[in-house]
Formats: structure tokens, sequence, C-alpha cells
């Protein structure tokens, strides 16, 4: 394994670990000198955290009582909770 590919997996892993956490994650920038396989992941996960930090500040927005927050339209995984926004 590469180097680039071992210093992306271990910056995913933080990331996901934050997430699993409840804490917010920053995205991971994905290094061109990876391999094609592990710059996949890498930008699958990226996806995977830009939604949950989204969803994450959703709940957060909701649990405060601001229920005028626009989370963006095609994230599903808020599909529940905007139901419960627009009640």
């Amino acid at each position: 394994m590469l180097q680039d590919d071992r210093s992306l997996l271990e910056d995913l892993t933080r990331s996901l670990d934050a997430i699993s956490e409840g804490r917010s994650a920053a995205t991971v920038e994905v290094s061109s000198a990876a391999s094609a396989e592990t710059r996949a992941v890498a930008e699958a996960a990226n996806r995977v955290i830009e939604n949950f930090s989204v969803l994450r500040q959703f709940s957060i927005a909701l649990a405060n009582g601001k229920i005028d927050f626009s989370p963006p339209p095609k994230l599903h995984l808020l599909d529940p909770l905007k139901s419960l926004q627009a009640s």
C-alpha cells in the first residue's frame, strides 16, 4: 500500500470515527497520488460525511426550535425530519 493511500485512509478513519461519536467532521482531501480504488472510497466517504454533517445541523436546528432551517432538497436522509418540521 502506498503512503498516500495509507495517509488518506487514516484521515478517513478519523473523520468517520468523529461522525460515529456524534462530533462534526470535515471531508478529507483526496490526493491524486493515491490509487484509483482508494480515491473512489474516499470520494464516497466524503459524500457520506457531507450528508451526515447536514443531517447533524438540521437535527440540532430542530432541537433548538429553529423550524426555518432549509436543508438541501435531495438529501433523502432528512425526509423523516422534514416531515417533523412541517408538522
